[in-house]
Parts: structure tokens; sequence; C-alpha cells
């Protein structure tokens, strides 16, 4: 298209002309009188195209067929028309602007007339208002080409009225905005006219569809009606350059337009919408005002109805195939979502259920729990004082015996070396006014009765006839008279009747371990977390003790039938105490595993401490055995009974205590003459026996305690505190040489094992003074028999081998190799 002369200079112009507008908007209140004039002027315009609307509805009654060839016929008279007016000149054609630049290309076919006469200021006016009103209704379109109105009135002047004049958005007085299409009717061709009212009619219904954002900022108007001038330029080229498609091409295009149509009398416009194709053949007719809305054949697809085939309805029936699958697929994706979630919801809404009857349950539980064991504990705080009282009351019963039997026998012991230490004096008439006493005559008459039934119960005891090995002062005298047996059973059973009676008012799931220990089972079964972290196994001891304290009340360890801990019914209650049905599947984690370990620790092991204290006798054979026994097997068995633990170090603390005790008060070993043991009517050699052999007694259950107390305590106590002491002195003033080997014997045969090995050559530094004496006597045996029968020297000779095998025995080598040397005796210490 060619660019007139000038175009751009009115571009310019034009944007300067908006930019005084900007400037010099309408006032609100003239804005809405111009509104109110409008709206009158729209209500006859609607009354006309409601008119040309009527028209056209008739019009849809004609034949097709004629319509279409009618319509034929007058756009091929307006081609041949427009081919005769090649030589117009190309200045007035329609020109076109985009992208900052102006392409003028020449049009054919056509020819505008250039001598128009400009319009007065009031025509202009009047245009601009009629168009600014037009604007602000709300009518689908706003009419671009009044051109008619105004061609009577300047035919005379010969001049072309434009578009720009006819521009009424403008304020009064300045000119319209620059347009590229023309406008007016050229007398001379009314076949151009007729072809440029129809692509008129195009322009309109694209205009209509961007009035609506002409509303918004002034920036964005210019740049809109850039736009809006483009889109003329390129609707009213002629056919033939705007498509380099052949003459049915452009009839095609043609005939798809609207036409319409302009009445000067009565200025109503006829206008036909541009059809939306829904498919070959078919459109959907809109009209401003009232719509129309039906489905007409165009001429395009008449030309091209025969063109479909079978296979292009088959692809279009697949596609829609395809398209109603993939849109079936979204909505069976959509259903299985949704299901899962419904079945999410569902799921949820029973967990929750479910989790709301368990809060329940559990909540009803905590409260029933909660209240049981503040009415347990309400009643152990009431019960406990009088359990306290029990317990004192039988220790203080067993402690007073084991004191009496220990009180009567040093007495005895004072006894007897009093009457022997004044017969050593030749004070006799001292002793003889002492026996007078009936305290003394009592107690000497009940010892030797006591002596007398332990003789007669040994020669029962004895199935077959061996030689007597038991010497006097290695039974226990610990025996009681009936008077004092009778009131300590008295004692005892009314201290048990007690216990019985303590929970006589207590319902038996407070008095009862199995009943409180199942309520803490079903705690722990149903709320392990909760039963955890409320640290119960740390309390279960403490509520378990005073039943087990009231169970053990009268139970003395020291006694031959003594009740072993695991016969009792509170211990078989607790031992599986937590492990479920299955007493198998243990989880060595679990706390509860340890209960009867700290059972013992906090119950059992601190009664133990008081006994041991208080009424152990170490001196009494009968009580050696049975706490040996037990105080080893809790050692194997429980494994918080060890050296670290403070409860066992008090237990062995009160062991050694109580030993020491005994070494230092019970143990007396008298030095007499040799004339006064030659005396067989004093007595005295039978009382130095007597307690020669009660002190080795001791020493013997003092070592017996090897592997539970330490060694050097052991040699302390055993060793220093006995044999160096009071044994070996004996020995050393004893001429007695085979009665002090046998004693020799009995001694060595008390030393534990562990204290010596194979590979040792000397003995220990503790026993190196019983070495000594053992060589001592072996050379005093061998000078006693000098001069004497050969069967005192064979005598002498065994004597002096048993000393040899003692030496070895002690680990003592060397001396035992001299020995032998000096007794011709190598033959016993060749192998070591």
């Amino acid at each position: 298209m060619i660019m007139k002369q000038g175009t751009l200079l009115q571009f310019r112009k034009a944007q300067s002309k908006i930019q005084t507008k900007r400037e010099r908007k309408p006032s609100l209140s003239e804005e809405n009188r111009t509104r109110t004039k409008k709206k009158d002027k729209i209500g006859d315009e609607e009354g006309n195209a409601k008119k040309h609307d009527g028209s056209f509805d008739q019009g849809q009654d004609v034949d097709t067929d004629k319509r279409l060839a009618a319509l034929r016929a007058e756009l091929n008279q307006i081609t041949r028309e427009g081919d005769d007016d090649d030589d117009v000149d190309a200045d007035d054609d329609v020109d076109s602007v985009g992208s900052g630049s102006v392409k003028k290309e020449p049009v054919t076919n056509s020819s505008i007339r250039t001598d128009f006469s400009i319009p007065d200021a009031a025509t202009i006016h009047a245009a601009r208002k009629s168009r600014e009103m037009a604007r602000q209704t709300e009518q689908d379109y706003i009419p671009v080409d009044d051109t008619k109105k105004y061609e009577g009135q300047f035919a005379s002047t010969g001049r072309l009225v434009r578009e720009d004049e006819n521009d009424v958005s403008d304020e009064e007085g300045e000119e319209g905005p620059i347009t590229f299409s023309v406008a007016a009717r050229k007398r001379g061709f009314p076949a151009l006219d007729r072809r440029r009212q129809v692509e008129a009619a195009l322009a309109n219904q694209e205009l209509e569809e961007k009035s609506d954002n002409e509303e918004a900022e002034d920036d964005e108007d210019l740049k809109l009606w850039e736009d809006e001038q483009i889109r003329k330029g390129v609707k009213g080229a002629p056919a033939p350059l705007a498509q380099t498609e052949t003459v049915p091409q452009i009839t095609e295009m043609t005939n798809s337009l609207y036409l319409q149509q302009y009445t000067e009398d009565t200025n109503s416009v006829m206008q036909i919408s541009q059809p939306y194709t829904f498919g070959t053949g078919y459109t959907e007719i809109h009209t401003n005002g009232n719509q129309i809305y039906g489905r007409t054949m165009t001429s395009n697809s008449l030309q091209s109805r025969h063109a479909v085939t079978v296979d292009m309805i088959c692809d279009k029936m697949k596609q829609q195939l395809t398209t109603l699958q993939e849109v079936h697929r979204g909505h069976q994706m959509d259903k299985e979502k949704a299901s899962s979630q419904l079945e999410t919801a569902q799921g949820s809404i029973k967990k929750l259920e479910r989790q709301g009857r368990n809060a329940e349950q559990r909540f009803s539980f905590f409260q029933e729990t909660r209240g049981y064991v503040r009415d347990l504990i309400e009643c152990l705080n009431n019960k406990v004082p009088e359990i306290d009282e029990l317990e004192s009351s039988m220790h203080a019963l067993l402690k007073n015996r084991a004191s009496s039997v220990v009180q009567r026998r040093q007495m005895d012991v004072s006894d007897q070396a009093g009457d022997f230490l004044n017969a050593q004096a030749g004070r006799q008439g001292q002793s003889s006014a002492k026996t007078t006493d009936p305290g003394k005559l009592r107690r000497t008459a009940e010892r030797e009765g006591r002596r007398a039934r332990r003789r007669k119960h040994r020669e029962r005891e004895k199935k077959a006839p061996q030689p007597d090995t038991h010497h006097e002062g290695q039974s226990t005298d610990d025996e009681e008279t009936e008077t004092d047996a009778v009131k300590f059973r008295a004692e005892t059973k009314r201290i048990i009747s007690e216990e019985k009676a303590i929970f006589e008012d207590v319902v038996e799931d407070f008095s009862s371990i199995d009943s409180i220990k199942s309520r803490f089972e079903e705690w722990k079964n149903k709320h392990e977390d909760c039963y955890r972290n409320a640290y119960i196994s740390l309390c279960l001891p403490k509520l378990f003790a005073p039943f087990i304290r009231l169970q053990l009340l009268d139970w003395n360890p020291f006694e031959a039938k003594c009740m072993e801990i695991e016969d009792f019914r509170w211990y078989k209650s607790l031992v599986l105490f937590g492990c479920g049905d299955d007493p198998y599947d243990i989880d060595v984690d679990d706390p509860d595993v340890k209960l009867i370990p700290v059972v013992l620790e906090k119950t059992l092991i601190t009664k133990l401490t008081g006994l041991f204290e208080h009424v152990w006798d170490p001196l009494s054979q009968k009580q050696i055995a049975p706490a040996i026994k037990l105080i080893r097997g809790m050692a194997e068995v429980y494994p918080n009974f060890h050296a670290q633990d403070k409860s066992t170090q008090s237990l062995f603390a009160a062991i050694t205590n109580r030993m020491r005790r005994c070494v230092s008060d019970d143990v007396y070993v008298p030095l007499y003459p040799k004339s006064l043991l030659d005396n067989k009517s004093s007595g005295a050699l039978a009382f130095f026996q007597r307690q020669f052999w009660s002190c080795a007694k001791l020493m013997g259950n003092i070592l017996r305690w090897e592997g539970l107390l330490s060694t050097a305590r052991l040699h302390e106590m055993a060793v220093d505190g006995l044999l160096n002491r009071y044994l070996l002195l004996a020995l050393q003033h004893s001429h007695l040489y085979y009665d002090s080997l046998e004693k020799a014997k009995a001694i060595t045969a008390t030393f534990p094992k562990q204290w010596f090995n194979e590979h040792q050559q000397t003995t220990l530094p503790s026993l190196e003074a019983l070495a000594r004496y053992l060589a001592t006597l072996a050379a005093s045996m061998q000078r006693s028999c000098a001069g004497c029968p050969e069967t005192e020297k064979k005598k002498a000779r065994n004597g002096i081998k048993k000393v040899i095998q003692l030496l070895l025995q002690l680990r003592s080598v060397d001396k035992a190799k001299l020995v032998a040397a000096e007794h011709n005796l190598d033959d016993l210490v060749k192998d070591v």
C-alpha cells in the first residue's frame, strides 16, 4: 500500500492532540450530562437497528441457493467495475503503519477523488460529540464511517470527507487522529464504494472487539489506536494485492464477509457480523443489538461440500474419540483419587474412633490405677510402723539368745581359768571358797551336763567303730536350757500371731503380693510406655519390701533347718514378674528382670547385716556352714551382690567385725607348767586342750571364708591373730611332742589350698614361724627317743616323716630337705 503525502506529519500531529487531550479532560458533571444525552440518542439508533434486524430475519426465509447466486453476480459485477478504474490516483489508497515504520503499497482496481472540501467547525463538533456519546454507551459496536451524512453538504466543494474529520473523540476545535482508510464514497466509482462498504463492515466488527480496551490509560489508547488503524489498512486493501491467490479464492474470501448496506434516507445500518466457524459449512450469525443465532450454509461450504470424504469423517471421529477417551481417563483418575481419599478418610475416621475408645479406656485405667496406688500407699504408711516394731522385737529376741550363749561361754572359761590360776599359785583355800559360790556351782553343773549330753549324742551317731578323732572343745557349746527354749518359742509365737493380725482389716488387693503384682503387671502389659516413664521398676522393691519383711520375720539363716530364699512365697511370686506368658523369652534390658536382686539388696541384705553382726556366732560349728552357704550362693547367683555394692560392703563389714570381736573376746589359751599339766587330777590339761582346740576351730571357721573375704583380712585374723599369737605359742610350750604333731597337722589342714602352688619353694611369710616350729619338733622327737626301745625310735621316725610331709604341704621345701638330710630321709624329698 502507498501512503498519502503528509501522512507521517498527520500522525505526529495526532499524537500532539492526544497529549493535549490528557491535559483537558471534561469534568465528571459534564461527562454525566453527556452520558444522559447519549442514552436518548442510543434509543433511536436501537429502534433503527431492530428494523434492520427484522428485515434480515425475514430474508432468512428466502431460498439459500438464490441468495448465493445473487451475491455471486453482484460481487462479479463489482469486481469488473473495479478493474476498469486502474487509472485512479494511488495516492488516495489505504495507508498502513506498523512497528514504527510506514510501508507503501500500490492500490489497483480503485481510484479515489482528491478534490474534497474541509467541513466547518460546527460540523466537526457535531460529529465529534456523536462519536463520543456512542463510545460511552453500552453498544456492542461504534460506527466508523459516517461520511454519507456529510456527502451532500460537501459535494460542491469537491473535497473528500475523511475519517479524521468525522472523529469526535477529541475536544472542540481540534482535528481527529490520523486515519489511513478512505471513508467517502466516490460518485464515479459505485463498485469500489460498495466493495469498500463490505470491507468497512469487517473493520467495524474488529473495532467493536477492541472498543472495551479504549477506556484504559491514554498511553494504552494510543497503542490501541495504532493497531486499529493498521488493521483498517490491511482490511481495506484491494483483493488482488491482499491475497496472492486466484480470482476464485478472492471470491471465496469476499463471500465469507458480511455485507453492509447504508440507507441515506434513514441512516440505518444493517450489519452482518463475521461468522464464527464451528465446522465445515456452518456459521453462527451475530448482529449488534438484537442477536440472532442460527446456522447457515455459506458459499464456501457449498463449494467444498463434495471435498469431504469418509476418511476425513473417520479421522475426525477418531480424534473426538481419542479426546473423549483422554477425558474419560482423566475422570477415571479423578475417581480413583477420590476413592483413595475416601478410603483414607474412612480409615482415619475408624482410626480416630479406635483412638477415642482407647483414650477413654486408657483414661479410665489410669484413674483407677491412681486411686489404687494412693490407697496402697496410705495402707502401707499405716502398717509399716507396726511391721518395723515386730521386726525389731524378733531381732532383739534372737540377739538376746545369742548374747546369752556367748556370755555363758565366757563365764565358763572365766570360772575354769580362775580355778587353775589359783591352783597354779598354790592358793587352795581361795579355790575351795570359790567353789562354794552357788552361781558358779550351778554354771559348773550345767556345763558338765551339756558336755555329757553331747558326748552321748556323738556315741549314738557313730555308726561304725572308728578311731575317735573328736577333741574336747571342737563341739559348739550353744545348747539352751529347757526354760530358755520354752521362753524363746513362746515369744516367737506371739510375734508371729501379731504378724498375721496386721493385715486382717485389709482386703486382699492391698495385703497380698500376688494381687499387687497383678495390678502392676496389667499396667505394664497395657501401657508399657507409661509404665517405664513412671519409673515403676524403681518403686516396686519399696512397695514389696513390707510384705517380704513380714515373711522373713522369724527367718534365721544360721539354723540348719532354715528355709532357703528360693522357697519363700514372695520369691516365687516375683521371680517371673514382667516376663509375660513365656518365661524363656526375657528381655535382658528390662529393669523388671532385676527385681529379685534389687529386693535382696534393699530388704534381705539389710536383714542379714543385722543378723551377722548381733546373732551369728563364729565359734559355732553348726552356724558356720549355713552362713557360708548362703553368702556364697548369693554371690554366685545375684549380679548385684559384689564388692562394689554398698549394701554388700556393709554386710561383709559386719561379718568381719563380728569375727574380730570373737577373736578378741572369746579366745583364751592358757600356758601352764609341766608339773600342773602332768597332774591329771587337777584338770588343767583338759582345760588346756579344750581351749586349744576351740581356738583352732575358730581359726578353721575364719579360713573357710576364703574366696568371700580378702586374703589380707584372713591372714590378719586367722594367722596373726590366732595361730602366731595363741596356737603356736601353746605348741612351743608343750612337752607332748606327738600330741603337738597331731595339733600341727590339724592346723595345717585348715589352710586354704589357694595359698600354695606346686612351683613354690618357700612358704608364706606369715607361716614361716610354723615351718620353723615343725623343724624343731622333728629334732625334739629324735632326741626324746634316744636310749629308748626300738619301738619308740620307730615311732619317732614316723613322726619325723609326718613333719617333712607337713613342711612340703606348707611349701617350705628348703626346711623339708634340711630335716630329711639330718635324719637320712632324702627319698621323701628327691622328687620335689
